[in-house]
């Protein structure tokens, strides 16, 4: 049973008080896609108390662990979180094509460029990033996308595309370590 989602103001000020170790396991247990602004709240945490915490989950190192992945009505469990991630942004793009037509703009606040039609585009001023295929995936649709983003990263990416394709809330939800439901204490 699920208890009731804590006000933010309130959520932010138990934040405060956590170790790494819980905010890290806060941080997978609420789905971005219900309770986005409680999720950034532990990111921001994060980042302030512990700059650099997320490191060690780049993309591109094939950072392990079960990360279960669902959208709408599909659902995928993969070993790295690169997979999990190619699968669900190919289902976003499957369902709303016209998002990455229409954006050109798929840089994050951290200045990396999350999707581009070409290699070239998508490591401009770093051509041996296209070398290496660990730094990138081609997409369903032949877009690349870039495989080395911290896990704010990949979720802000995540959200941004949902939101400009107008996607229903809860339509799509990342876990990554894939932590069973009884652990999840009020998310």
């Amino acid at each position: 049973m699920k208890a009731t989602v804590p006000d933010i103001a309130v959520f932010r000020d138990l934040l405060s008080k956590y170790r790494k170790d819980e905010l890290l396991s806060r941080r997978s247990d609420i789905d971005p896609s219900v309770h986005p602004d409680h999720f950034d709240a532990v990111i921001a945490e994060l980042d302030r108390r512990f700059p650099g915490w997320d490191n060690e989950n780049v993309a591109g190192k094939m950072h392990s662990g079960t990360t279960r992945v669902t959208f709408r009505l599909h659902e995928k469990v993969c070993e790295h979180q690169i997979d999990a991630l190619v699968w669900l942004v190919d289902h976003f793009v499957s369902a709303a094509p016209h998002v990455l037509e229409e954006g050109d703009d798929w840089i994050g606040t951290q200045g990396k460029i999350f999707f581009a039609r070409s290699l070239d585009a998508l490591f401009d001023g770093h051509p041996d990033h296209k070398q290496d295929g660990a730094k990138w995936r081609r997409l369903d649709n032949g877009w690349y996308m870039n495989a080395v983003l911290s896990e704010g990263a990949k979720l802000e990416m995540l959200k941004r595309f949902s939101r400009l394709a107008g996607f229903e809330e809860g339509a799509w939800t990342w876990n990554d370590k894939a932590a069973p439901p009884e652990y999840v204490d009020f998310f």
